[in-house]
């Protein structure tokens, strides 16, 4: 598929909306998770909130998500087509998505130490490379 101006007219809309939704599911997920604490009347470290747990949610929605997008596109839809609506909508709510779509492929094809590589090779370079950043960012 061409990047005409419509696609990325399109792309540009369906990708913000998908970051509209990662914000606010991250927020409500929080949100009710400081609820139950407070409920509780008392601290519990099983349901206290972490930075990570919105964003979890997220991640494991947004691969249900491209999940059921693929399954549903790939008879009905051409396979660029299909693939460029799966990415824009499921990676405008989260990216992690898409990485985890291609390890699928992978792991479909059989290239389970590929599939293996690619994903722990994702999180260990994402992870070196925010630490990277964070040095730079404060000299």
């Amino acid at each position: 598929m061409s990047m005409t101006p419509a696609v990325m007219i399109c792309a540009s809309i369906l990708g913000g909306l998908g970051a509209l939704a990662r914000w606010t599911m991250d927020s409500a997920v929080n949100r009710w998770l400081q609820r139950r604490c407070a409920e509780a009347h008392r601290p519990n470290p099983a349901i206290a909130p972490t930075p990570w747990m919105g964003i979890a949610a997220v991640n494991v929605l947004g691969c249900l998500l491209i999940g059921t997008l693929v399954g549903v596109t790939s008879t009905r839809i051409p396979g660029a087509l299909a693939r460029t609506v799966t990415t824009i909508l499921a990676g405008g709510f989260t990216t992690f998505s898409s990485a985890v779509l291609d390890c699928m492929a992978l792991l479909r094809r059989g290239a389970w130490t590929k599939a293996a590589t690619a994903l722990i090779g994702v999180w260990l370079v994402s992870v070196l490379a925010c630490g990277v950043g964070m040095a730079i960012g404060s000299l």
